[in-house]
Parts: structure tokens; C-alpha cells; sequence
């Protein structure tokens, strides 16, 4: 919430907020500050790994085991960017087909990160960068989730600070919380 849910974050994560243009390498500045946050901030320093080589890739963020709670074992976490455009003089655009496409495949990264270093959990953490509404859900990501056991997390990026309000304002009258907000 403090990091990337409004443009006065910690991160600042548009080039461009009111265009939805996200700033060069979004995905690692995230990784980047949750490590720190994870790591020093929330486990006081404990073993939080980001970029853990694997035979089968780079793990974003590994929380080791113990660092949980003794009964938690490890947890691995994917991150991925849904984005609408690609920030720069040439921004190319997305469509939903292949934000799919980008969580589906972070779903199999999380799955085989899992398996490798035998993490109790799996996350695929998504920030949603697109140009949609922010309960607009994009479709088969929670269900395959779901099938394979990889606990997922949409937080919805917005371009301002009163459209932050305004949508916080919406969901709370239906009894609900913004995408992504603890419970």
C-alpha cells in the first residue's frame, strides 16, 4: 500500500500516472524495495534471499525457512507488472492476452522455484499497472492459481492519489477492501 498503490509512494512508480506509463524496470524496483522492507523491516535481518539461483531460475524474493515461524518452513515469492504500456520514447503496449500470458508463466516460475528449494509456499504477487478498473480482475490468473496451490496477490496501481479515494470510498460502502489490502 505505502510503496506502489498511489503515485506519492515510496516507489513513485509512474514516468507518466496520468498516461498509466509505468517507470523503466518497474517490476525490479519492486522486487528491490520489498526485499529491503521483507528483510530488514518486517524479520529483523533474517535470511530473506532476492535472486536466488536455481537450476531452474531466479527466484524473485525466497523467505528461508524459520524466518515464518517454526511450522511455516520457506515461501517463495513471484512478482510480476500487468501493465497496459511499457514506459520510454517507444512504449509498446500490452494487451490483457498477454498480461495473461505474463502470470501464467509466473504461476510455472513459482511452481518450479517451489519444487527446487521445496518452499512450503508458493506466491505470485501481481502489481497492476493497467488501464482498467481496479476490481477488474483479469481472467483465468486466480482460477489457475487456485488448481496448482500458488496463493495469489493483486495489488491495482493508481495513477492518482483521489482516484485512490474514490475507489477506497466504492468499495468500502459495498463492505469490501481495495485489492490487495491486508485484512
Amino acid at each position: 500500500e505505502a510503496f506502489t498503490q498511489a503515485p506519492e509512494g515510496h516507489l513513485i512508480p509512474w514516468e507518466k500516472a496520468k498516461l498509466r506509463i509505468p517507470v523503466p524496470q518497474l517490476e525490479r524496483r519492486i522486487q528491490n524495495l520489498l526485499w529491503y522492507h521483507l528483510k530488514f523491516v518486517v524479520f529483523g535481518n533474517q535470511l530473506v534471499v532476492k535472486e536466488g539461483a536455481t537450476a531452474k531460475g531466479r527466484i524473485d524474493i525466497h523467505i528461508q525457512a524459520g524466518v515464518l515461524g517454526p511450522s511455516m518452513g520457506s515461501c517463495v515469492l513471484e512478482l510480476k507488472v500487468f501493465r497496459t504500456c511499457f514506459p520510454g520514447a517507444s512504449a509498446g503496449h500490452w494487451s490483457e492476452r498477454q498480461n495473461v500470458d505474463h502470470a501464467i508463466e509466473g504461476i510455472d516460475q513459482a511452481l518450479d522455484y517451489q519444487s527446487e528449494t521445496g518452499a512450503m509456499n508458493a506466491f505470485l504477487c501481481c502489481y497492476d499497472a493497467r488501464s482498467v478498473r481496479h476490481d477488474q480482475e483479469l481472467p483465468r490468473v486466480p482460477d489457475e492459481c487456485q488448481a496448482k496451490s500458488v496463493h495469489y496477490r493483486r495489488y491495482y496501481m493508481f495513477s492518482s492519489t483521489p482516484e485512490r479515494r474514490r475507489a477506497a470510498r466504492a468499495t468500502a460502502q459495498k463492505g469490501e477492501l481495495l485489492a490487495g489490502q491486508p485484512k
